[in-house]
């Protein structure tokens, strides 16, 4: 099919926030692997994700789990602490094996403020993930299932997805239930609806990866049809008042 092209940021656009951030401790922790509120908010540290993939999410009074964002390569967790220790526990788990470089919360802050060039690049990348939770309210207000799965796809090949002409190609581990509890549907309800955009050719399922075909038929699943653009999936070739937000 062609070299690959991560979708989502990468570090070379953020080098020297990540050379600050790979001045601190790295280390690798297991598929698995929970960071517990207490550790997160005791260590006053912030992480810059190597590689692997991380979930952040909340439990109800029974138990279940509420994914409120995936974390990848490139980001920095964790923000709300930092601002509000006060705040809601959230929950971390690595998802796949992760490599996180880790500083100091004061040191980070003291190069930040010292710094235009991190003081820049660490601006957009936060701003960059508040835009993924703002994405997840407005997700969540679609009331329709194949319309919030659509809208869930469309985010999740922005930021994870690898871009081989046309397609986009998730990684194995956003299965049908880790989609479906970022999005407050079941597992069986997520399966339905993929299965009814698969009759229609716009996904495909390749060695338990989700492929997407064709983005700008995807998008016209949508009532309100949310942004190409703004995700950078593709160029910008259409008329951007059929992609209004």
């Amino acid at each position: 099919m062609g070299k690959s092209q991560v979708v989502s940021h990468n570090h070379s656009k953020y080098q020297t926030l990540f050379d600050l951030f790979r001045s601190g401790l790295t280390k690798t922790y297991p598929k698995g692997y929970d960071f517990s509120p207490d550790h997160i908010t005791a260590s006053q540290s912030l992480h810059y994700i190597g590689h692997g993939y991380i979930k952040a999410f909340t439990t109800d009074n029974e138990g279940n789990e509420r994914v409120l964002i995936i974390y990848g390569r490139g980001d920095v967790f964790p923000v709300l602490p930092l601002v509000n220790p006060n705040s809601r526990d959230i929950f971390y788990k690595a998802l796949t094996s992760v490599k996180l470089h880790s500083i100091a919360s004061n040191l980070a802050l003291d190069g930040i403020f010292n710094n235009l060039a991190l003081s820049n690049a660490m601006i957009e990348k936060l701003l960059f993930q508040v835009t993924s939770f703002a994405d997840l309210l407005e997700n969540l207000a679609y009331l329709k299932a194949n319309e919030r799965l659509v809208y869930r796809l469309v985010i999740l090949g922005a930021r994870f997805g690898q871009k081989r002409g046309d397609q986009i190609r998730l990684d194995k581990l956003f299965t049908h239930s880790l989609i479906g509890s970022t999005i407050n549907l079941t597992r069986e309800t997520v399966s339905r609806e993929f299965e009814r955009l698969m009759h229609k050719g716009l996904v495909d399922s390749i060695d338990h990866e989700i492929v997407i075909n064709d983005i700008n038929k995807l998008h016209e699943e949508l009532g309100n049809p949310i942004s190409q653009y703004l995700w950078r999936l593709l160029e910008a070739k259409t008329d951007s008042s059929k992609f209004s937000r």
